[in-house]
C-alpha cells in the first residue's frame, strides 16, 4: 500500500452543479436489443443496489472507445417510462483486471463515488436512453473491466423504470444485487449473467490549460514513494498559459503530466488541497500553512 498527501497552491476552486440530461451516448455496448428486462435497481420501493461488470473493450458501439478518456455522463437504456424521487441515489465506478464479479458477495475493491443525491429525481422515456451527468469525471481505461454500482434506498409510487439487459451464460457472473434491509443497509440477495445496456460520454483526459507539456526533468515525488510523501507547489499568476492563457473561472478537474507509466498502485489517504496567495515563493524550510480547501480526498485510490 502506498500513501501520499499533496497540497497544490493554485486557483480558487468553486463548486459546479450537474444535472440529468438525455440523448445518445458516444460509446455503448448495446442499445435497444436484448433478451431480458429488469426492474433493478429503480423499480424497488424499499431500495436496491446493483453492481454490473463490463469487460475490457465492451463499449465498442458505434466504434471502440479510445484510450485516454474520462467518463462524464452515464447512460442506461430504459424499457419503460417513469419518474421517481430516490433517497440516497448513488453511482460508483471502479476498474479491475478481473473478468467476473466475485461469487456470492459484493465487489469491495476501490470505487469512486461519481454521483450522489440525498434526494434525487430521475425520469425515463420508454425504449430510450436515460443519462446522468456525473458530479465528477472518471478516468476510463478500455483495457480493463469497468464496474458500475447503482444504489438507492427508497422510492415512492414508481412504476415503469425498467432497464434493458442482455443475458449471458453463468458463471461467470456479470451482475450482483443486494436488498436494502432498512436505513440504507444492504444485504446480499443474488447474482446472474445479466449485462446492462449501458453507455457513456467521454472527454479527453488532458487539461484545457497547462503550464508545461513535457516529460523532461522527471521526479518521483510524491507518487513513487511507498512510505508516503507530501509536496507543495506554488504556481504563479499567468503560469497556465498553454495553449492560451487560462481565463478566470472554475477548476473542474486536475491533471499531472506523467514522464513514465505508473501502476496500477493503490494509495491511501490521498488528498489534494488548493488555495490562493499573494506570495511569489514558498516559505523557506517550512510548509505554507494559510487557508486552503480540500478539493479531492480518497481513503483509497487506484
Amino acid at each position: 500500500m502506498k500513501s501520499w498527501y499533496m497540497v497544490f497552491i493554485a486557483l480558487l476552486v468553486l463548486v459546479l452543479e450537474f444535472s440529468v440530461v438525455s440523448g445518445q451516448p458516444q460509446y455503448y455496448n448495446y442499445s435497444n436489443v436484448g433478451s431480458g428486462n429488469n426492474s433493478f435497481p429503480f423499480n424497488v420501493a424499499a431500495g436496491k443496489e446493483v453492481q454490473y461488470l463490463f469487460l475490457a473493450n465492451d463499449f465498442n458501439q458505434p466504434t471502440p472507445c479510445p484510450a485516454g478518456q474520462q467518463i462524464t455522463t452515464l447512460y442506461l437504456f430504459m424499457v419503460g417510462a417513469g419518474t421517481g424521487t430516490f433517497t440516497n441515489l448513488t453511482i460508483k465506478l471502479g476498474q479491475t483486471d478481473s473478468t467476473f464479479l466475485p461469487v456470492g458477495v459484493m465487489y469491495t475493491g476501490p470505487m469512486d463515488t461519481v454521483y450522489y443525491r440525498a434526494s434525487g429525481s430521475l425520469t425515463s422515456t420508454a425504449t430510450s436512453w436515460m443519462s446522468i451527468t456525473l458530479d465528477r469525471p472518471y478516468p476510463y481505461n478500455p483495457t480493463r473491466s469497468l464496474i458500475v454500482d447503482v444504489a438507492q434506498c427508497g422510492v415512492a409510487a414508481l412504476t415503469g423504470m425498467t432497464v434493458r439487459n442482455n443475458t449471458q451464460a453463468i458463471p461467470p457472473y456479470k451482475r450482483t444485487y443486494i436488498n436494502n434491509s432498512g436505513s440504507c443497509v444492504y444485504v446480499y440477495s443474488g447474482q446472474d449473467g445479466s449485462v446492462l445496456n449501458c453507455g457513456f460520454d467521454v472527454v479527453p483526459a488532458q487539461p484545457q490549460y497547462c503550464n508545461y507539456d513535457t516529460t523532461a526533468n522527471p521526479n518521483s515525488f510524491p507518487l513513487n514513494q511507498p512510505s508516503g510523501k507530501m509536496c507543495q507547489y506554488l504556481i504563479l499568476p499567468g503560469d497556465f498559459n498553454r495553449p492560451s492563457p487560462a481565463p478566470s473561472g472554475n477548476i473542474t478537474s486536475f491533471s499531472l503530466r506523467m514522464a513514465a507509466a505508473l501502476g496500477p498502485y493503490t494509495y491511501s489517504a490521498f488528498y489534494i488541497l488548493m488555495g490562493q496567495t499573494t506570495l511569489t515563493s514558498l516559505p523557506t524550510s517550512s510548509f505554507y500553512t494559510s487557508a486552503m480547501d480540500t478539493v479531492f480526498k480518497r481513503d483509497l485510490l487506484t
